[in-house]
């Protein structure tokens, strides 16, 4: 189970999602990390361009033993040399890296595929790249099923990162159609930005209007579990997922997600999710995340 487990270092230079207590993760703690990984058979590294300066600070560390996975950023409408601008970027983030291949490149923006005027160019680029053997699979990252749909109706995906967490079960539907066309799955957010892990008194008061937020509560108290044992023991009993993307603040949070993903319990609500994108999509928080 814990080879399944790919690091998001959207935290390593930056806090990000509701649970930003701390600073910025120094190079001795980073290298802790990821020695820490090792250690416990965890090779999967999960990065993006858009991460300033994440690239950079992994670049100082020998990851000849991870798998890197990276996401474009969007292609702008008013870029003339869609191949330049993508192979620069790899590029870029193969040198800052220190690697001579991505495991796999995701489109951060979906939408640049569905988008007629540049799709096709921006897709010709991947298989050039996959080619070239710079990288190893063709990713999208996406929000919603729609566009999912979409893009693998017309082009020949490899792999896909989505959302999915206990309260957020959208995707469950597309997966025997993922796993047919041989779609590798990648799910992120699987704490929803840290909503699934707060104390109700300490989450902001946008989220406590939400039914399922206190039908949670009541059943995390009722069943004595805590939540994060609640939410990775939803994310293991799925068959389909290939990997997790794990957020995590410190050394200390990494090891307490890796024991939950030990045991051997798998409890958790199977009627309590919601299908209200004000609740389950970040995007569409109204709340303050500075």
């Amino acid at each position: 189970m814990k080879n399944k487990i790919s690091l998001g270092t959207a935290n390593f230079t930056q806090r990000y999602g509701l649970n930003r207590d701390g600073l910025k993760l120094s190079i001795n703690e980073i290298n802790k990390i990821l020695n820490f990984s090792i250690k416990h058979k965890i090779n999967n590294l999960d990065t993006a361009v858009a991460y300033a300066g994440v690239e950079k600070k992994l670049g100082k560390f020998n990851l000849k033993d991870f798998k890197i996975s990276s996401k474009l950023r969007p292609i702008s409408k008013n870029t003339h040399n869609i191949e330049k601008k993508i192979f620069s970027e790899i590029h870029s983030s193969l040198n800052k890296l220190r690697v001579k291949r991505l495991e796999i490149l995701f489109l951060h923006n979906a939408n640049d595929l569905i988008d007629e005027k540049k799709n096709l160019k921006i897709y010709e680029t991947f298989k050039k790249a996959k080619k070239l053997n710079l990288i190893k699979k063709i990713g999208i990252s996406v929000y919603s099923v729609k566009e999912l749909i979409k893009i693998i109706e017309k082009f020949k995906i490899d792999a896909v990162q989505l959302p999915y967490s206990l309260l957020d079960r959208r995707f469950e539907k597309v997966y025997p159609l993922l796993k047919k066309k041989n779609i590798y799955i990648q799910v992120r957010s699987i704490f929803l930005q840290g909503v699934l892990l707060q104390k109700i008194e300490n989450l902001p008061k946008y989220f406590l209007k939400f039914k399922e937020i206190e039908k949670l509560e009541k059943w995390i108290k009722k069943n004595k579990i805590s939540k994060l044992e609640t939410s990775i023991n939803f994310i293991k009993q799925s068959n389909f997922i290939n990997s997790y993307v794990i957020g995590f603040n410190n050394l200390e949070q990494l090891a307490q997600i890796i024991k939950c993903f030990k045991k051997k319990q798998k409890l958790f609500p199977k009627k309590i999710f919601s299908n209200n994108l004000n609740l389950i999509d970040p995007r569409r928080w109204k709340i303050n995340l500075k």
